[in-house]
């Protein structure tokens, strides 16, 4: 994959403004996936991948090269001076099938890397949808407190005209200006978190500049049948790459076990050597073989051994835990639909007509401005609540396709 920033021409207009401003740049959901396809965790995750091919390439190759010897010097004590020399070749070999045992440990390294990189990918991809979808509901919050903002202005300033012409209070007058000194903080707090979100967005798509991110568009908020838990455990098993990355290390941690046995095997030199000696010429085969007398590398099978036990002890509680994180991701989604399905989508979308019928009852004198406090805060929250039990049913979501290592 081409780890390159590959949205260049949204990269040129993230990157107008000046000084330290932080400017908030639309981008679509599309655009944002294919802007975190340059992602800094996955070019680091591919660099370990491409670091451990480099291993594999050095374990295959033969350990030791040939080695050239070679001597030459008088012969002393004669009436004539005589040149002797010598020249060598040998090679050592490996025995005890260490060559073999570090290429399997190498490839095994190998996929788990891939598999690691893999398991990035799905993460930063869930990332990026999950900030989409939180920036998206920000903003329908923001929306939805400064309408109530504009609305708790506008019936301040009704409270005076009644005052004004004697068919109202102060009492009143102080009621509505209470209430435009809440909604305006409401909106204060949800124009905070929707530059939150924008930051994170950023952040999830791994933009190189302080830049904020406004998320262009809706997020689509369905609710695809869910298998049963047992299926959503066995998917989570077969999908998750992480696990499998766990297991190609444990296989690792097996081959180094016999690399490290093998390493107790003497290796052996083989050569061949031509020297000339007072005028007479000689060929020699030679034969070299470490005596494993003082080492025989104890430790390191100890050591190798323990390593086993550890990615075995690894994977077995990683598989404990995978469950337990499948149930508790399923149980906590099945929850939060539930709380989204209370509610009743059409009233909670009318907010707006809601309010105007309140107002104008409110100025035709049908309800006190107590009243009509009352239920004009009972309709924004009812809003509110219910965009907050949206992004509690996505947060759920994500939860659980992370689980299963799939998107559902």
């Amino acid at each position: 994959m081409n780890y390159g920033i590959v949205a260049s021409a949204l990269l040129v207009t993230l990157l107008v403004g000046g000084g330290n401003k932080a400017y908030a740049e639309t981008i679509t959901l599309e655009e944002a996936l294919k802007l975190a396809e340059g992602h800094p965790q996955l070019q680091l995750a591919n660099a370990d991948v491409q670091g451990a091919e480099g291993r594999r390439s050095q374990a295959g190759t033969i350990n030791y090269n040939p080695e050239l010897t070679g001597g030459v010097g008088p012969r002393l004590g004669g009436s004539e001076t005589v040149l002797d020399f010598e020249v060598g070749l040998s090679q050592t070999l490996e025995l005890g099938g260490k060559r073999t045992h570090r290429r399997k440990t190498a490839s095994e390294l190998v996929r788990a890397a891939k598999l690691r990189e893999a398991r990035t990918e799905q993460l930063v991809a869930l990332r990026v949808r999950y900030s989409f979808a939180v920036a998206v509901i920000a903003k329908r919050v923001l929306a939805t407190t400064q309408e109530a903002e504009d609305v708790a202005s506008e019936v301040k300033n009704i409270s005076k005209e009644r005052l004004e012409r004697g068919a109202g209070n102060l009492l009143e007058v102080n009621l509505a200006a209470a209430g435009v000194g809440r909604a305006r903080r409401r909106r204060l707090e949800a124009q905070q978190a929707l530059i939150n979100a924008e930051y994170e967005l950023a952040s999830a798509v791994g933009l190189k500049t302080a830049t904020r991110l406004e998320a262009a568009g809706e997020t689509e908020v369905t609710q695809p049948l869910i298998p049963s838990l047992e299926s959503l455990v066995e998917r989570a098993f077969a999908r998750r790459s992480d696990l499998a990355a766990m297991k190609a290390e444990r296989a690792a941690a097996g081959a180094s076990v016999r690399l490290a046995s093998s390493l107790a095997t003497p290796n052996l030199s083989l050569g061949a050597s031509y020297a000339h000696e007072e005028g007479t010429d000689q060929v020699l085969a030679t034969l070299r073989i470490e005596l494993p007398v003082w080492n025989r590398n104890k430790g390191g099978r100890t050591a190798a051994r323990a390593d086993r036990t550890k990615a075995q002890v690894a994977v077995d509680f990683f598989e404990r835990e995978l469950r337990r994180q499948v149930h508790k991701a399923e149980a906590n989604y099945q929850a939060a639909r539930k709380t989204v399905e209370a509610f009743d989508r059409d009233a909670v979308g009318k907010l707006s007509d809601s309010i105007d019928l309140t107002r104008k009852s409110f100025e035709r004198g049908k309800i006190s401005m107590l009243q009509f406090n009352i239920l004009r805060t009972e309709f924004v929250a009812v809003r509110l609540a219910y965009l907050d039990s949206l992004q509690a049913e996505i947060q759920a979501r994500f939860e659980l396709e992370r689980a299963i290592g799939e998107t559902l």
